[in-house]
């Protein structure tokens, strides 16, 4: 019997749900290889965004490579059959993280990051945005392009789609440190972190998720104009 290179070849799904297994063994295995030094609050924000951006793909990968529209059942339980436990919902530099939600829902976990509402994408298209999801391929800089990123613990959104003035009143910008090359205009000089829509984690310092490129934008109209 023949197999062709189809045969052993993994699917998407495959390899995503390897990667969220790979990332919860180095969570795992991390003190014991680290001489049992605890990872930094940043690093273990980073790894929660990196399976958070992982439990999406393979949801987009379920849904015919959409993600999730605005509905009453929000991103966090959509996506927790991807994740697992609510905890990764939570930075542990993000003293007091609200959300809102019904009962035992993933949705009123303590949540401290936001997912990208793609507001220019509905815009673009005349579309409202509870009628259909985001489709995936219709982001063409998907390393370039903010998935999630981290909000502010007193806000209760979960999305950033610029209608209400997220930029500068959800997002968390500065939550780590300081970071070289930080804008001026960061409270502490710091950065945040910020999973993009291929699975990247990127720390950015304050400002640079919106300026000068607007990462959060799909069209080229958006990702040009200044939000701030």
């Amino acid at each position: 019997m023949k197999f062709s290179p189809k045969d052993s070849a993994l699917t998407r799904l495959e390899v995503l749900a390897i990667v969220a297994g790979l990332s919860l063994l180095a969570i795992l295995t991390w003190p014991a290889l680290a001489g049992g030094k605890p990872r930094s609050n940043a690093a273990v924000c980073a790894n929660n965004l990196r399976q958070l951006a992982t439990a999406a793909l393979m949801y987009s990968q379920e849904e015919d490579g959409l993600f999730p529209p605005y509905t009453s059942i929000r991103w966090p339980q959509r996506f927790s059959r991807y994740y697992g436990h609510t905890a990764v919902l939570r930075c542990p530099d993000d003293t007091g993280p609200t959300s809102f939600g019904v009962g035992t829902s993933a949705d009123a976990a303590p949540r401290s990051y936001l997912l990208n509402g793609f507001g220019d994408y509905y815009e673009a298209l005349a579309y409202v945005p509870s009628q259909i999801g985001v489709v995936e391929s219709a982001i063409p800089l998907a390393a370039q392009t903010i998935l999630f990123g981290e909000k502010a613990s007193f806000s209760a959104h979960f999305w950033m789609n610029f209608e209400t003035g997220d930029d500068y009143s959800e997002l968390e910008q500065a939550r780590h440190g300081t970071i070289r090359g930080a804008s001026p205009l960061g409270p502490t000089g710091g950065g945040s972190n910020h999973a993009m829509v291929d699975g990247s984690v990127q720390m950015l310092p304050f400002g640079q998720g919106l300026y000068p490129t607007n990462l959060w934008a799909v069209t080229e109209p958006w990702r040009t104009l200044r939000p701030f």
